[in-house]
């Protein structure tokens, strides 16, 4: 899934939690009360008597929570767990937004829309972020000339994606034609959307360098994390052949 996509979703679900933050959940409590009466559970939440909190002497205001039904309670609760949930979406996924923004001159309805000057702006922008993989000179020049020869690839090039903008690159063997646009093409779409990835390596490294292989050597453990990340394809591997593929190497020594 591309980071474009990606963001629509992101965007629809803070709205959906938005939403039920204002509306509330009654239309989900009914639904769930019909499921529990269905299935022979209690479907209210139970009255319980009110326990009256000692006043001291310097306390100026009795404490309301005390006051509180197991349905207020219950309220106040998911409120909380929806206010962490957009507060902790809208900074995780900032950064993300800026980079789709720096890319979104790739896509066809911006290749229509977007002057030739406008175009050459955006591109000069990304290859000074991208400065040791993009040429500024050769984006510019293959942005604006691609932006003419676009329409003539397909007939609704201005709704593609740069998934597909990329693909027809592919497909009309454009990729040497526009090097550095291919190059920007292939950054924006493999580039991740979250750091799962990164935290699901760090989890890894854990596993593999216990306290008890504390003189493990960077060089191992670099191959053993990424034999255990990829375990797709490792599980794939004929490591008969990679033993006497090892086995020759070292005998010619």
């Amino acid at each position: 899934m591309t980071l474009d996509k990606s963001m629509i979703l992101l965007d629809g679900l803070c709205n959906t939690l938005k939403k039920l933050r204002g509306e509330g959940f009654n239309s989900e409590i009914e639904d769930s009360v019909k499921i529990a009466e269905s299935v022979g559970i209690q479907a209210s939440f139970p009255n319980k008597r009110n326990r009256k909190a000692k006043k001291m002497d310097l306390d100026e205001s009795e404490d309301d929570g005390f006051h509180k039904t197991l349905k207020q309670k219950f309220d106040l609760q998911i409120n909380q767990v929806l206010d962490t949930l957009l507060t902790q979406i809208k900074w995780r996924f900032a950064e993300t937004k800026q980079v789709i923004y720096n890319f979104s001159f790739l896509h066809g309805d911006a290749l229509k829309e977007k002057s030739v000057a406008d175009l050459k702006k955006d591109a000069e922008a990304l290859a000074h972020r991208y400065d040791q993989d993009l040429d500024e000179f050769v984006i510019q020049c293959g942005i604006e000339s691609f932006k003419h020869q676009a329409p003539k690839l397909t007939s609704d090039f201005f709704s593609c994606s740069p998934l597909d903008v990329l693909q027809l690159l592919f497909d009309f063997n454009l990729t040497e034609s526009y090097p550095n646009l291919c190059i920007a093409l292939r950054l924006f779409l493999t580039l991740p959307v979250t750091v799962a990835s990164d935290e699901r390596s760090f989890s890894k490294l854990k596993l593999i360098k216990t306290y008890l292989r504390s003189t493990m050597g960077q060089i191992r453990l670099t191959s053993l994390a990424k034999l255990s990340i990829e375990i797709e394809i490792t599980k794939f591997l004929k490591y008969d052949d990679l033993r006497d593929e090892f086995a020759s190497v070292d005998a010619r020594r």
